[in-house]
């Protein structure tokens, strides 16, 4: 019996269901695990258990269900499934009996594994061949996997075994040298776009053709991903609309800020004030610094490619032509260490602050500073010249340079603020009057420090909770913040700037305070209370 096709116009269904490949050939990409299978599939040589490995949204789950329909298909064309016939439309439907589908994430258990057993002696029902599709198996526990590599080693003449996994490391050796395995790789970025294309046209949404290539550089090669981004366009704009690539950037949180390339300028040519003044400014904003970072990086990494000739001389992107400016301007070891330190930014203990961001930017000044900086030198940005410290120069030797900043900073803690500079420090007399003028302090803070101003934004987020003889214990957030201001390289500044506004040598002390308690815990702090540091539950900071 030989059914008709029916329509799949069913609006229910999300795009990546509806327009999910039926045959080998409607599969985007994957070549080499097409052609394999089509040819195992022609001449009747398919195996017993296959393993399909690679990222989300390539595509394994579908290839696992072309192949069930190829092994049971009542009239195969060339190995192809005709997808019109009685097992075709049963498979396709979800209605066979014969098509197993497990998620091994929530069926993970020995026992599991044990009634997957039982059930594969028997025969199938309707179809020439029983089709089990086991999805994240390496989520098995290790009982059920061996349980599992039980049925691999002896299985039924009937039973055809398709393993999906993106983790293909955490599955056992044994099972997997008992699989024929294929490696799905994710879709180029040409390859998603024309997907996205082709359903765009049949759904009848109009889509600027920027937006759809936005849509697929951000997918990450997940097809699955990117309709379903163009799914939630298509109701975000309405019918009879067009999606623009203003409303793509709404809806990925991706802010297209001109000051992502001001910043990476700023950053190339050592301007550290300019660089952290736009953090500063960013943040004020309210911008998800995450994705701010995000952007900076993929900017840096387009003028990385285009410094390296890897950009194609006809490809497009909204932002190559300020990223041919600073990659002409730049140098190749420059990107790439500007690259390698925002890469290792870690957001998972300062989710809000810009201090992850703000300390990569001093980290790769100090790189600069130390001599590590590339032979070409970056133009500064237009803008009011910034005084170079006496002393310094661009060929002084790394423990030169850092001489001659320690020498400066000695020397401010007993000079007075020079003349011309905006906000002097204010000079205080008491414990009580740093409390009450913490503000002006910090405002005067990058004058005072000179070169050391990356110390500003760690002793923002802090704040003098108590005085102890010639200790002045400052209250961090976190430890994050007390570990890195108590480093030597900012507690000295930290130092020399305390003691000039007091007008008396002092030393500091960070002390994790705003946990489970805040102010009120600085309260108790400032009256004599201790607080355990975290880093040493002893009560020993040695």
């Amino acid at each position: 019996m030989v059914e008709e096709k029916p329509d799949e116009g069913d609006k229910t269904q999300v795009l990546y269901r509806r327009y999910r490949p039926q045959t080998f050939r409607e599969v985007a990409g994957q070549e080499h695990v097409k052609t394999t299978l089509l040819n195992a599939a022609r001449a009747g040589r398919v195996a017993h258990a296959y393993l399909f490995c690679g990222p989300r949204g390539t595509g394994k789950t579908s290839m696992g269900r072309i192949l069930a329909k190829a092994v049971n298909c009542l009239a195969p064309q060339d190995g192809e499934p005709c997808d019109r016939c009685e097992m075709c439309v049963a498979i396709r439907t979800g209605t066979s009996l014969d098509l197993v589908e497990i998620d091994a994430a929530s069926n993970r258990k020995i026992e599991d594994a044990r009634d997957l057993r039982e059930w594969v002696k028997f025969a199938p029902i309707s179809a020439r061949a029983k089709v089990y599709i086991i999805d994240e198996v390496h989520q098995l526990t290790k009982e059920a996997s061996n349980a599992l590599l039980k049925t691999l080693e002896e299985p039924p003449p009937h039973a055809v075994f398709v393993l999906a996994t993106t983790e293909p490391e955490d599955v056992l050796e044994t099972i997997r040298s008992r699989c024929q395995r294929f490696d799905f790789r994710r879709l180029s970025h040409k390859e998603v776009v024309t997907r996205l294309e082709q359903v765009s046209a049949e759904e009848h949404i109009s889509v600027e053709p920027q937006a759809l290539e936005l849509i697929g550089r951000t997918s990450g090669g997940s097809l699955r991903d990117a309709l379903n981004v163009l799914q939630q366009l298509a109701a975000y704009g309405g019918a009879g609309t067009t999606v623009t690539l203003a409303e793509v950037r709404a809806l990925l949180g991706i802010t297209g800020d001109e000051r992502v390339q001001r910043l990476a300028r700023a950053m190339l040519c050592g301007d550290l004030g300019e660089a952290l003044a736009l953090v500063s400014a960013v943040e004020a904003d309210g911008i998800d610094l995450r994705r701010f970072s995000q952007e900076l990086l993929e900017f840096l990494r387009l003028a990385l490619l285009v410094k390296s000739g890897a950009i194609a001389p006809g490809e497009e992107h909204e932002a190559l032509e300020d990223a041919k400016t600073l990659a002409a301007e730049a140098s190749l070891p420059g990107l790439a260490r500007a690259l390698k330190l925002l890469g290792q930014l870690d957001w998972r203990f300062e989710s809000y602050s810009p201090l992850p961001l703000e300390l990569a930017l001093v980290d790769f000044h100090l790189d600069r500073q130390a001599g590590e900086q590339p032979s070409e030198a970056v133009p500064a940005p237009v803008g009011p010249a910034r005084k170079k410290p006496e002393g310094v120069t661009r060929e002084a030797p790394a423990m030169e340079t850092r001489s001659s900043e320690e020498s400066q900073l000695r020397a401010s803690a007993t000079e007075p603020a020079t003349e011309g500079e905006e906000l002097a420090l204010p000079q205080l007399g008491t414990f009580e009057d740093l409390e009450r003028q913490w503000a002006m302090v910090l405002k005067a803070a990058p004058a005072s420090l000179r070169k050391r101003q990356w110390v500003v934004p760690l002793l923002r987020s802090c704040k003098p909770v108590a005085m102890e003889g010639d200790v002045v214990v400052l209250g961090a957030p976190a430890v994050f913040h007390s570990d890195k201001l108590m480093e030597r390289e900012n507690r000295e500044p930290t130092e020399a700037l305390l003691s000039q506004a007091l007008g008396r040598r002092v030393t500091i002390d960070c002390r994790v305070t705003a946990r489970g308690g805040g102010h009120i815990v600085q309260k108790l702090v400032a009256r004599g209370a201790v607080i355990e540091d975290e880093r040493d539950p002893g009560g020993s900071n040695e």
